[in-house]
């Protein structure tokens, strides 16, 4: 029909624009050819051969020799793209659930249960490997790797560093000499000199994150335990001792204790 030619027997050679077995049907249209053998099925449409895909069969078509199962869809040769609720090679099996989300990459591979990567560790994958102090350094204090470690700052102590504690004075105490414990710290004024209260040693406790005098009084400060000079005898007219037995006498003085007028 509509022109159409037999040339062999039940075969006929249509008309542009006509297909069928006898020429009958209108021949759909595509304004672009399908390619790689696809043929033009309705208008814009066309029927790909195995192995190609795309509106006008110009793609390769990934094969998956295992179909994608439960509206997965095959992305690359043997690797299926699985809708949220499943996973596995073919999408094959249901996707578990893990209340807290896996973190850091991590994948949820059974009920509350992660696949953290290299590295990261914890129940969900939320701890660095590197920097893993559970429970976790307080105060400032950094973990040390591996190790699991605290490293407590100036002040702090215990596993965690939560406790606070004295520390060595940082402050000068001229001639003097400091040693003891973290609990218990003497200081002792070298010979030839004193503190304001005449003594030439002071313990002193730490009870409660801070140094105090042994009877729990006084609060360590430097000029509670400040070691000054002794002149055994007094430096006269305002002379001043700044060395055992030495004075510094005032311009119009002079000698030994600054007893004598200058002129």
């Amino acid at each position: 029909q509509n022109g159409g030619v037999c040339i062999a027997p039940g075969i006929c050679n249509c008309t542009e624009g006509y297909t069928g077995n006898y020429c009958q049907l209108n021949k759909p249209v595509c304004s672009t050819p399908c390619q790689n053998g696809g043929v033009c099925i309705a208008p814009g449409i066309c029927n790909c051969t195995e192995g190609y895909t795309g509106n006008y069969c110009q793609l390769n078509k990934p094969v998956c020799s295992t179909p994608c199962q439960n509206g997965g869809v095959c992305i690359d040769p043997g690797i299926c793209n699985c809708t949220d609720d499943y996973m596995g090679n073919y999408c094959q099996l249901n996707k578990p659930v893990c209340s807290t989300p896996c973190q850091n990459g991590g994948v949820c591979i059974a009920p509350e249960m992660c696949n953290c990567t290299e590295d990261y560790t914890g129940k969900y994958c939320q701890l660095d490997k590197f920097d893993v102090c559970d429970p976790p350094c307080e105060n400032g204090g950094k973990c040390l790797g591996a190790l699991g470690l605290c490293a407590c700052p100036r002040g702090f102590g215990r596993a965690q560093c939560q406790v606070e504690r004295c520390t060595f004075p940082r402050m000068e105490l001229p001639n003097s000499s400091v040693g003891g414990t973290l609990s218990r710290l003497m200081i002792k004024c070298h010979s030839g000199y004193r503190m304001p209260n005449d003594a030439t040693e002071m313990l002193l406790l730490c009870p409660r994150a801070r140094w105090m005098t042994s009877d729990l009084k006084r609060v360590f400060t430097q000029q509670l335990v400040r070691c000054d000079p002794i002149c055994q005898e007094e430096c006269l007219n305002s002379g001043k001792c700044i060395a055992p037995d030495v004075c510094k006498c005032l311009p119009n003085f002079t000698g030994r204790t600054c007893q004598f007028p200058a002129n």
